[in-house]
């Protein structure tokens, strides 16, 4: 399918993040990119400059994690989701790369869509799985492979 290869970039760079809300005032609408309150995250070959990522300011599932933060602790959620998901679509994109390089893939979905169908799966974990990511310490880190290790 033509859009679907996907490129190496020369080096690290950080994707073109592009905020979407629901009535378009980030300059980006749900109705522009086929949103809805559940959708997290679309990609987009953008051609040689690599890929701009679309993520869904107004998903149902962040809005609620929103609703009882207060002052900072908002824009800190919100990066939270946001970094997380673009995270999550550039690892499917590399691995996507590398499976290409290693072998002929017959998928006949493109990656764009496993990224969207992905990330609205991922959506409502996203933020708590980081927050206790976040907490975890050396202590609950070893005791959690001792547990592994007794099975």
């Amino acid at each position: 399918m033509p859009g679907d290869e996907t490129k190496k970039p020369d080096g690290f760079s950080l994707p073109n993040i592009i905020e979407v809300s629901r009535d378009g005032a980030t300059g980006h609408s749900w109705e522009q990119q086929s949103f809805n309150e559940n959708s997290a995250l679309k990609v987009k070959d953008s051609g040689d400059s690599g890929y701009d990522f679309f993520v869904n300011i107004d998903n149902i599932h962040l809005l609620s994690e929103l609703k009882s933060a207060k002052g900072p602790n908002i824009k800190t959620i919100q990066a939270k989701y946001k970094f997380g998901l673009v995270l999550i679509g550039l690892a499917l994109l590399n691995d996507k790369s590398k499976e290409q390089k290693n072998e002929d893939s017959d998928e006949t979905e493109s990656i764009f869509s496993t990224i969207a169908k992905m990330s609205k799966a991922i959506s409502p974990v996203i933020i708590p799985m980081i927050d206790t990511l976040g907490t975890l310490d050396i202590h609950d880190l070893v005791s959690a492979m001792q547990e592994e290790e007794e099975y």
